[in-house]
């Protein structure tokens, strides 16, 4: 019998997690895992539970210092949130200088360098549904900071690849 491990993050989390309930029942039993790292399901209002049989593991950083508040148990795990619009701006500068750091080549460096643009340009059609999120305590689905990026770079990745292994090998 084929062994199914899947694995997947942020938004694609959610994916995966309607995908395993929309499979057939055959191909459902043939998928022993599914792995997911910075899962929004705490955003969301509908999230399709993991179906009985098959693992999951969740990984979120989840440190006091720098979490990701996009799958923390709390939005305020830690950090503060901006009083100002100057603070938003201000977080957002540190932002886009931290993403930087974690860039692998010249071709990441250039996207990075278009995020302010791209805030800019994007933000007035974002506004409403930003206002209708904060107004209905849901202002966690705008915050995607640097720890929810670093998955690849912090070990847990490597911990969830020798786990699947494991389980593969069972």
């Amino acid at each position: 019998m084929l062994t199914l491990l899947v694995g997947q993050n942020s938004q694609g989390s959610l994916v995966a997690y309607k995908c395993v309930n929309r499979v057939s029942a055959a191909a459902r039993r043939q998928i022993k895992a599914l792995v997911v790292f910075g899962s929004e399901e705490r955003l969301m209002d509908d999230v399709q539970p993991v179906p009985e049989g098959i693992i999951l593991k969740n990984y979120c950083v989840e440190n006091t210092t720098a979490p990701d508040v996009v799958c923390t148990e709390t939005l305020t795990s830690g950090i503060e949130l901006p009083g100002s619009v100057g603070e938003v701006v201000a977080q957002l500068e540190e932002t886009v200088d931290s993403l930087k750091d974690v860039v692998t080549n010249e071709e990441q460096l250039k996207e990075v360098a278009t995020i302010p643009g791209l805030l800019v340009r994007d933000l007035p059609a974002a506004l409403p549904w930003i206002a209708r999120d904060v107004a209905g305590g849901k202002v966690r689905r705008w915050m995607i900071l640097p720890p929810h990026m670093i998955y690849g770079l912090n070990g847990m990745t490597t911990d969830a690849a020798a786990w699947m292994a494991s389980l593969a090998r069972s």
